[in-house]
């Protein structure tokens, strides 16, 4: 095996089959066999790289998303991202626990990832490529490389940043086998399903499978390399636009259409079937719902399965469009039930979906109405949050709260109360959301108005996990009402707190109706906005 070994890397220049390959042409009698750990069938210690770069791009947010908002939630380097992510229910997570399991050289590159907002400036997208492929070019010879991608960037200039990534990489090392994850709400282009050997994409929303889908392309990566598979993507792009408030895998049409694809997963030689919802407020040529089968090449079951999947989704579209109450409507709602704690969710500002977390109807609503025992997290405002920290825990406050960002989705709210906590705003996620992964809101304060918890921050990103509240010195079940800047991310880490969900139609970036965009890339015919 050896002699075979240097054989191949003598004669690689005139060899058109990459080392994977070839293995598998030699080797295929024993894919059966049980795989040497952290060896290939030749029997050389594998090197596998990892590089994540994570961004949904809202193209109709006026945020722009530069280096600093990467920096903001995760940007670590090399063997950082070890001591970073050891311990996370994660794909960086899954990663440093594959390469430890399986007796791996690890080689892990970046981990860049910020929270969903704005296009990806033009600069920072290019440092951030650069840095992956430089470093890539600087390992030399190795096996496999894993990318954690969300597959809804945008970047100025650049609709494709997935596929502009792949192909700079396929420039490198064109024969490295390469294993992608990508978000269930990707856009997922026909450059990435090709550039890359596996794709493998969330099953869950809210997402609570990173670690076990990272690790499924983890694995059938190391079959790649060990020459027990040959799997090639197949991809299909369907022209639907798909809201994601009914987008629940729990229950629903999304959880149909997931149980039905894990059902085909079990044909011999289909490694994995990926249903993606889109990202509908990305307004580029790639938008949209699609499906990506990664399997056996030659697989002949796989058009069956793309054109059975394809009538299921265009069956099921309407589903996905559902009606929430307005604010007034909502709060009426809550206080005829009295299910307490209830949560008002104010879907069309939540910063999962591009949203600042500053529209303030939804606040202002519950002000107006008087509304006692409520914890409303929370506004990112950082020129308020300045100020109360300035003023100092107990003290009097007054404050122009929130609608700094943008004019159109509210005034800010004029209101004075008291400073009840100040907070560095970090904690560690306790709940299934991406759990011990570490969570930096910047400086915090919460202040206090008549019977209304009001938590401020410098950043902006979802509160998934009941630590928003406790880190700042509120317990959740001690509220009648919970009003969050959310959509449904939350659930799983509340779902032992609260009662009841109530999502609220007020103005927002990230509003359900598709209809009222400035679209001017997407393609047409596309639903909803065509009748197709």
């Amino acid at each position: 095996m050896q002699l075979l070994l240097e054989l191949y890397y003598l004669f690689k220049p005139k060899l058109k089959m990459p080392l994977n390959k070839l293995a598998s042409e030699i080797y295929r009698p024993l894919a059966n066999l049980k795989s040497l750990r952290g060896g290939n069938q030749l029997g050389k210690r594998l090197k596998i790289a990892f590089a994540r770069l994570f961004h949904e791009s809202h193209s109709f947010s006026s945020q722009k998303t530069d280096l600093d908002r990467f920096k903001e939630r995760e940007l670590y380097f090399k063997n950082d991202i070890y001591s970073h992510y050891k311990n996370t229910k994660t794909e960086a997570g899954a990663y440093v626990d594959f390469v430890v399991k399986y007796d791996i050289d690890g080689f892990p590159i970046i981990s860049a990832a910020a929270n969903p907002s704005g296009l990806v400036t033009y600069d920072t997208y290019i440092y951030l490529k650069n840095y992956i492929a430089e470093n890539l070019k600087q390992l030399g010879e190795i096996d496999g490389l894993y990318l954690s991608l969300h597959g809804a960037m945008v970047v100025e200039g650049i609709n494709d940043p997935e596929g502009d990534l792949l192909t700079e990489l396929r420039r490198i090392a064109n024969d490295i086998p390469i294993a992608i994850t990508l978000d269930l709400h990707a856009n997922v282009s026909k450059k990435t399903a090709e550039l890359s050997d596996i794709l493998v994409g969330y099953k869950t929303y809210p997402h609570t499978d990173q670690y076990d889908v990272a690790e499924r392309a983890l694995l059938l990566l190391l079959k790649y390399i060990n020459g027990e598979v040959q799997p090639k993507n197949y991809f299909k792009k369907l022209p639907i636009m798909l809201p994601s408030m009914n987008m629940l895998t729990n229950d629903g049409p999304m959880a149909e259409l997931i149980n039905e694809a894990k059902r085909y997963e079990k044909i011999q030689d289909i490694f994995n079937i990926s249903i993606f919802g889109g990202y509908p407020y990305s307004d580029i040529e790639d938008v949209g719902v699609s499906i990506v089968v990664t399997a056996m090449e030659n697989n002949r079951a796989v058009e069956d399965i793309i054109l059975h999947l394809s009538k299921l989704i265009q069956e099921k579209k309407d589903e996905f469009l559902v009606r929430i109450p307005k604010p007034k409507e909502a709060i009426e709602e809550a206080m005829r039930e009295k299910l307490w704690p209830t949560a008002l969710v104010d879907v069309a500002d939540n910063p999962g979906s591009g949203g600042s977390a500053d529209t303030t109807l939804l606040l202002r609503t519950l002000i107006d109405l008087n509304v006692k025992g409520v914890a409303f997290a929370f506004i990112s405002d950082p020129e308020s949050v300045d100020k109360a920290i300035k003023n100092g825990v107990g003290q009097k406050v007054k404050l122009n709260l929130g609608g700094k960002t943008s004019k159109l989705y509210g005034e800010p709210v004029k209101i004075e109360g008291v400073v009840r906590t100040i907070t560095d705003g970090i904690y560690y996620n306790k709940g299934p959301w991406a759990t011990g992964l570490k969570v930096n809101f910047g400086r915090t304060a919460v202040v206090s108005i008549d019977g209304i918890d009001i938590i401020l921050t410098e950043g902006c990103q979802s509160p998934n996990d009941p630590q928003i509240f406790r880190r700042n010195g509120l317990e959740p079940t001690d509220y009648k009402i919970l009003a969050m800047k959310a959509k449904n991310h939350f659930r799983v880490g509340f779902q032992d707190i609260i009662k009841r969900v109530i999502p609220v139609d007020a103005p927002g970036v990230a509003g359900l109706d598709l209809t009222k965009f400035p679209y001017k890339n997407i393609p047409r015919p596309i639903w909803p906005l065509d009748n197709i």
